[in-house]
């Protein structure tokens, strides 16, 4: 099938898909951008047929197509199940002295439902960055600290005490780890778990980390770590939090704490 024959019978179908084409057909004219998006609607549409409803896709492209693949996307998929448009960093580029160089591609990561299947992927951690953070350690290796409250006060039970110690007199809240509580229990019953329950719960697994500092209790906790999530995520210490979580590796493995009661 050529070009404009894929263009033809993707208008033929007069819903979201045909109107995007219709649209950049008056703005791109009989021209190879256009040639090359009607050739990668029927494409698109297909692998969204196929999809699980827990699937989703990339589609790797480079910026001069990828502002045109993200609308197509948005017509095929539907513009609420865009969950990242994801720069790509090249590790090489042809440097043309008059503009900036181009350095990245694009991926365009879509859903096909609400509740797509996400597998964390990691990647080890450079050793300058375990040296700093993973400075702290005992006999089951070393380990780092990182904050089990989040920012701002809550009504619900994340901002009530727990075990003496209010998250609210410093403005803030518990922010428990979904991942170790899933872990342990399974995502159905750590859906129903109040945030008591879990604190709970990380403590009686030697989860909770406790010592003192300036003569205050605080709380240290851990959180389970293969390496840094290629997702991102960010760990910030504060002075005045009152508990805070324990990134704790072994051999390259997480590992758990030992068990330690407030003084």
């Amino acid at each position: 099938m050529d070009a404009e024959a894929a263009f033809e019978e993707i208008v033929e179908r007069g819903d979201r898909v045909s109107d995007a084409m219709r649209a950049f057909r008056t703005f791109l004219g009989h021209s190879d951008m256009m040639a090359y998006l009607a050739m990668m609607a029927p494409r698109l549409i297909e692998l969204h047929r196929v999809l699980k409803e827990t699937g989703s896709i990339y589609l790797h492209c480079d910026p001069t197509a990828s502002h045109y693949l993200k609308i197509l996307m948005d017509a095929v998929f539907g513009p609420q199940f865009l969950m990242n448009e994801v720069i790509w960093k090249r590790t090489s580029a042809h440097v043309n002295p008059k503009r900036w160089g181009p350095v990245h591609d694009v991926l365009l990561f879509y859903s096909k439902g609400t509740d797509p299947q996400w597998n964390t992927t990691y990647q080890e951690y450079e050793q300058s960055y375990l040296d700093v953070k993973y400075k702290h350690e005992d006999e089951r290796g070393n380990f780092r600290l990182s904050d089990l409250t989040g920012k701002g006060k809550t009504k619900g039970d994340s901002g009530q005490p727990w075990r003496g110690y209010d998250p609210s007199d410093i403005g803030r809240h518990w922010a428990v780890p979904r991942d170790e509580v899933v872990a342990l229990v399974g995502a159905s019953r750590a859906e129903e778990m109040s945030t008591e329950q879990k604190l709970d719960l990380l403590e009686e697994n030697r989860f909770i980390y406790w010592t003192r500092e300036e003569n205050t209790k605080m709380g240290r906790g851990f959180r389970n770590s293969s390496g840094i999530s290629r997702a991102g995520c960010q760990f910030r210490t504060l002075s005045q939090i009152f508990f805070q979580l324990t990134r704790r590796l072994r051999n390259g493995l997480a590992t758990q704490p030992r068990n330690r009661s407030p003084s």
